[in-house]
């Protein structure tokens, strides 16, 4: 009897190394079956001058494990059409927020967005968009480590299913005409303003420029390190008086107008400042 006991808790522990090893692995992303206040109310503000814009479905997002899984997150991701075309996407974590809308990124997505799986790296910093044969860098560090390749490869030969994303759509609210011209003939939002601060917590330094602006943090770009803030609507050179001073502040590194239509400008213009 002795004998058989021993060999039950050998077969026992057995069973729960090979338990503990056991890798999950995702081949689609979970649906979100409806559209979230703050999901819509983010989308808007990215597109409010847009004349035709919409938001679609959106999914929750995977990461990769430590292990080499993948594994279910909170993390929401949204496509966010104008004019029927793919023109940014939304990722919603807590209260982050992130817009992703790298140009060639968003054509490259526009016509088979749910053929693609949406995954976070181990850290969440990085963001993937990945099918059954190749893989793309959505935001963060363009290089992959060799536990992204290796989780990569076995999901792949799972063969990843089609998602719901961006299958429904829901039209967003727009005010055209909010705009204002510069002296270079650029159209510009009237009511944002887009700073880069120096080095360092973010969050207090967006308290003090909501502060010092009289408005209010609209959304950032973590990959640029850039945010985006609503002010009162107001004329070219009144929203230039702001960014002249704004630049003065010591925790500032940068400010500029943002550019209206377009919600992509934000971060392709984060080398420069708005024309005086």
């Amino acid at each position: 009897m002795r004998k058989v006991r021993v060999l039950l808790a050998v077969l026992a522990m057995i069973m729960t190394c090979a338990c503990s090893k056991t890798v999950t692995l995702m081949n689609e992303n979970a649906e979100i079956t409806e559209f979230p206040d703050s999901a819509v109310s983010y989308a808007e503000s990215l597109v409010a001058d847009a004349s035709d814009a919409e938001i679609g479905s959106g999914v929750y997002v995977n990461r990769i494990t430590s292990a080499g899984g993948i594994e279910k997150t909170e993390t929401m991701l949204f496509p966010v059409y104008c004019e029927g075309k793919l023109d940014c996407m939304i990722l919603l974590e807590g209260d982050e927020e992130e817009v992703i809308s790298e140009e060639d990124l968003m054509k490259k997505l526009n016509d088979n967005i749910d053929r693609w799986e949406f995954m976070l790296d181990v850290s969440g910093r990085k963001l993937l968009g990945v099918n059954n044969i190749e893989t793309i860098v959505l935001s963060g560090d363009d290089e992959l480590d060799e536990l992204e390749k290796e989780t990569i490869v076995k999901l792949q030969k799972l063969s990843i299913k089609n998602s719901r994303i961006g299958l429904m759509r829901q039209k967003l609210k727009t005010t055209t005409g909010n705009v204002v011209i510069g002296p270079d003939g650029q159209i510009y939002s009237a009511d944002r303003i887009v700073v880069r601060f120096t080095e360092g917590e973010g969050n207090e330094k967006k308290k003090m420029f909501e502060k010092f602006c009289q408005g209010s943090f609209r959304r950032s770009i973590k990959s640029q390190s850039t945010y985006v803030f609503q002010v009162k609507p107001q004329s070219y050179s009144k929203l230039m008086e702001i960014v002249c001073e704004a630049e003065k502040l010591d925790y500032v590194v940068s400010a500029w107008l943002d550019k209206a239509n377009q919600p992509h400008e934000s971060s392709s213009n984060v080398d420069g400042k708005a024309d005086r």
